[in-house]
């Protein structure tokens, strides 16, 4: 991204399905955060990278797994 400046990326995070579901969504926001501020310390700027809101994984089949595996990067067109 750094050597297209006219790209933008769309960032947003995921959780496993175990536990209470407000507080999955507030860790998969956090995540998308945590992207976005490591493309910030390489200097990409905020109006380049845009957070939607995250969401619960309810494809991973065994919790304890996906949360080992379940960490991705996913590049859109």
């Amino acid at each position: 991204m750094l050597l297209h400046p006219e790209l933008k990326a769309i960032l947003q995070g995921f959780s496993d399905p175990s536990g209470n579901a407000a507080k999955n969504i507030r860790l998969a926001n956090q995540r998308a955060e945590a992207v976005r501020s490591a493309f910030n310390s390489l200097g990409l700027k905020n109006d380049r990278l845009e957070i939607t809101p995250g969401q619960i994984d309810r494809n991973v089949k065994d919790p304890k797994e996906g949360r080992r595996v379940e960490i991705r990067l996913e590049i859109v067109e």
